[in-house]
């Protein structure tokens, strides 16, 4: 057998040294090389999707805030309408129309309420969360030019909304006074915890001539 010489072992522990190194470097440093890029891919995202939530955490309060505004501002609006409109609740309505101004009124007529919108928000027992309703209310009345005035800063200044939907008066020669008609629209609101209540009636005697009031209108001084 042909013995190795210093300079050949020399040459093989080299190769020896230079495989190891590759190898070292294909299943060790590559690897994780690989590893560290995937590690600041994932780092810049998590940065990224940080940087999103930081933001929204700072408009957090003022988009609570809005959140606040707005629901107020809701309830105000809810505010202006009733909770449903029956013929009682109207014949009172009227009854407090001629005691606050100057009208009289001969006849009364009502009729059924009319859903007008209706959210696609639902409550649990699958109806709409908020519905809107109108109904229309006809009036044959009498009374004076400042009468008349009177009685329409009433149907614009009533605490729940309603609104004239027509309106025609004929100036009267004996009495002096003006004979007019009017329709109007009244509004309401159903929505979750909103109930309906009945008007108190007790003051209206059974049996009465004019259940609307006693009022009389007076001509206007020229």
């Amino acid at each position: 057998m042909k013995k190795i010489t210093q300079s050949q072992l020399e040459l093989i522990i080299l190769l020896l040294i230079i495989t190891i190194a590759a190898a070292a470097y294909r299943f060790g440093y590559t690897e994780y090389h690989t590893k560290a890029e995937s590690i600041k891919v994932e780092n810049r995202q998590l940065n990224l999707r940080l940087a999103e939530l930081e933001q929204k955490m700072a408009k957090k309060e003022s988009m609570e805030k809005g959140t606040v505004d707005a629901k107020e501002q809701q309830e105000t609006i809810y505010a202006k309408y009733g909770t449903g409109n029956t013929p009682q609740k109207s014949i009172m309505m009227v009854r407090d129309m001629e005691e606050q101004t100057q009208m009289i009124v001969n006849n009364i007529t009502f009729a059924p309420e009319t859903g007008i919108y209706f959210s696609a928000k639902l409550k649990e027992d699958g109806t709409s969360a908020v519905s809107l309703y109108t109904t229309q209310l006809s009036l044959n009345f009498e009374t004076g030019y400042e009468g008349l005035k009177t009685g329409m800063n009433f149907i614009n200044s009533y605490p729940e909304r309603m609104n004239v939907e027509s309106f025609n008066v004929v100036y009267n020669q004996e009495t002096g006074l003006l004979n007019g008609a009017m329709v109007l629209n009244l509004y309401s609101i159903v929505r979750e915890n909103s109930f309906y209540k009945e008007p108190d009636v007790s003051g209206i005697g059974i049996g009465a001539d004019n259940i609307f009031g006693t009022y009389t209108p007076t001509v206007d001084n020229p």
